[in-house]
């Protein structure tokens, strides 16, 4: 029973360019990972204030909204193994560049602004080029599994990198140094891509005009009623699930009176308890619970906030990260693999470039969040995340149902169609479990 589970489990892994691309991508999450603990300590260091935090990271809201959707064109229309070298090493040139500030002692808050959109543009070029190049390099049936793998590598990174970056703030290395190990790790991460080999051309073959294609993208999600809810609730789902690093370390000073960098214990467990689910729900990433799982997931993330609201010790708040973590992996997981399933593959980079529109909400609501955590207080304001929390939980739950009985009758339909024409297209909805 256990050999089946690893194997469904690591199927995809058994494609030998796949196996380079997941290792380049959880080296370069573990800088990115602890990325968010260091530019949240560094901004508030810097101004003492939720709403600077929030303000740094506004930048990067902007351009996964604004530019991510453009990545995604431009994955589609270039060779994406290339694309993702030159974009993730630009990266790692402003992660150095900051660094070297910081041990100058000569950054800013409007510097630390500027510089973290700069990485964050790269970023947005980088992601969707990654994620398409998953599907231009497994099987069909094996895209799900490798989907979701490709999901896993990002939350392994979790548990690591906010311990190591809680550490190494406390120590010598300091926020400087912080910056150079994760320029030195997403370099890494980019020169993997070069072991992969020659990678064919992205699926796009007749190129038309920019706005043209991103159109067809955006039609490609509308069009497909799976997909354009699972979109929304994905954007729901990661702007709420990650944006309470914006007061955190707030909380943790003005409230439980723990020094700002102890968040990085507090991610450490929401990343090892989301990387212990994720491991448990890969290989069910094509199945039929699929669904209820996504949906169930994203409540227990509003339970999670309910709990962080509640916390009256360290202990507690860790105990709120067992919930979260799970919380926001699992949805993010089943999500994205379940879109990369009902998707045409010459849509993959604009398609995938969309679900950054998540994480682009997320960062883009920082600074209101910030601005509410100032206003109301940090407890306050995790109890309203969380019922909003809640609110995406049962919106998205109406819609599969009634997505679900628009499946029943359309399969009706083409049992009808099929007993004469013989032939069945489009993708339906998986049975009840």
């Amino acid at each position: 029973m256990f050999g089946a589970w690893v194997t469904r489990t690591f199927d995809s892994l058994s494609n030998p360019q796949f196996r380079v691309l997941w290792a380049g991508t959880l080296i370069a999450t573990l800088a990115y990972m602890m990325m968010f603990v260091v530019i949240s300590v560094v901004a508030f260091d810097l101004a003492g204030t939720n709403s600077a935090v929030g303000l740094v990271m506004l930048g990067v809201g902007l351009s996964m909204l604004l530019v991510a959707p453009y990545g995604g064109v431009v994955a589609d229309r270039v060779n994406r193994r290339r694309l993702i070298i030159v974009a993730q090493g630009a990266g790692a040139l402003v992660l150095f560049l900051t660094g070297f500030l910081v041990i100058a002692d000569l950054l800013t808050l409007e510097l630390l602004a500027v510089l973290t959109l700069g990485l964050a543009l790269s970023q947005a070029f980088a992601m969707p080029a990654r994620q398409a190049l998953v599907g231009e390099i497994v099987s069909p049936k094996l895209l799900p599994n490798a989907v979701a793998l490709s999901q896993l590598a990002h939350t392994l990174g979790q548990p690591i990198s906010p311990m190591v970056a809680g550490i190494l703030l406390k120590t010598v290395v300091g926020a400087g140094g912080i910056y150079i190990l994760m320029g030195s790790l997403v370099t890494v991460g980019a020169l993997s891509v070069v072991m992969i080999g020659t990678a064919p051309g992205a699926a796009t073959t007749v190129r038309r005009a920019v706005h043209t294609e991103m159109r067809d993208g955006l039609r490609q999600v509308w069009n497909n009623p799976q997909v354009r809810v699972l979109l929304l609730l994905l954007i729901g789902v990661v702007a709420l699930g990650m944006v309470y690093r914006i007061a955190l370390p707030a909380f943790l000073d003005r409230e439980l009176g723990r020094d700002p960098s102890d968040m990085g214990l507090l991610l450490l467990v929401n990343g090892a308890a989301g990387g212990v689910v994720s491991l448990l729900l890969a290989g069910m990433a094509g199945g039929r619970w699929a669904w209820p799982l996504i949906l169930l997931m994203t409540a227990v993330l509003g339970a999670g906030y309910v709990l962080l609201a509640e916390a009256q010790s360290f202990g507690v708040a860790i105990a709120s990260m067992l919930l979260m973590g799970p919380g926001l992996q699992g949805p993010l997981l089943l999500g994205q693999a379940q879109i990369m399933m009902n998707v045409d593959p010459a849509y993959y980079g604009r398609v995938m470039s969309l679900t950054m529109v998540a994480f682009g909400a997320q960062a883009l609501i920082g600074l209101p969040v910030g601005v509410l955590a100032d206003g109301i207080g940090e407890r306050e304001t995790f109890f309203v995340l969380g019922m909003a929390t809640f609110a995406v939980a049962g919106l998205g739950t109406l819609a599969w149902v009634r997505l679900r009985r628009a499946g029943e009758t359309g399969r009706a339909a083409v049992a009808a169609g099929a007993g004469a024409s013989g032939e069945v297209e489009g993708r339906l909805l998986p049975p009840a479990p």
